[in-house]
């Protein structure tokens, strides 16, 4: 039995098995309570950083570089590769983009990555997509230009997004579709169909 954490009380809200990691070793990562921590394979435990406080789960992803966690209010990020000691220095919060049409940034609680492009759901119709190996959602550092596509085939708020080899697949409350990535990863603006 491994205690995660100082908090007895917390609740675990969420965990994820990274595809790589210190010395390209995968491990655990978890969050209890506002709380994220690696889990190495020796059982030891490194505190990363704080989420927003409460009991509602936290979705974990990586992309083999960079680990991101979305805690339905903030988006965060931290370097997957760095050692433990260092680990911690590199959390820090993503810049989210603004609901379409609004000044309200996203309140993503998803996390998916596909061919090297962060996706998070914004709790309406659209999901929004970061560039190139990166948590921006702004092309070419201009707050005007994010990269978001609406759901085509109903206007019913996303629900669940999930990314299954090349598609996402996005689930509304009466709906869903199944977007493809195309083009190649280098295409500026990255497209679906």
């Amino acid at each position: 039995v491994q205690t995660i954490g100082s908090d007895t009380e917390a609740t675990c809200r969420g965990f994820h098995y990274s595809s790589t990691g210190p010395e390209n070793s995968s491990v655990l990562y978890t969050c209890y309570g506002d709380k994220i921590y690696r889990v190495n394979i020796d059982m030891t435990i490194v505190e990363i950083g704080s989420v927003a406080l409460g009991t509602g789960p936290v979705s974990i992803n990586d992309n083999g570089f960079v680990l991101v966690v979305a805690d339905g209010v903030n988006l965060y990020e931290c370097d997957l590769l760095a050692v433990d000691l260092v680990l911690p220095s590199t959390w820090k919060q993503v810049q989210l983009p603004y609901l379409a049409g609004t000044s309200e940034p996203i309140r993503p609680n998803q996390v998916e990555f596909i061919n090297q492009r962060l996706i998070i759901n914004s709790g309406r119709g659209e999901f929004y997509f970061s560039e190139l190996a990166s948590t921006k959602f702004y092309r070419n550092d201009d707050i005007n230009l994010q990269n978001f596509y609406s759901a085509e085939s109903n206007a019913d708020a996303l629900q669940v997004i999930k990314v299954v080899g090349n598609r996402i697949w996005l689930f509304g409350e009466r709906s869903y579709e199944i977007w493809s990535a195309t083009g190649t990863q280098n295409t500026d603006p990255f497209s679906f169909m």
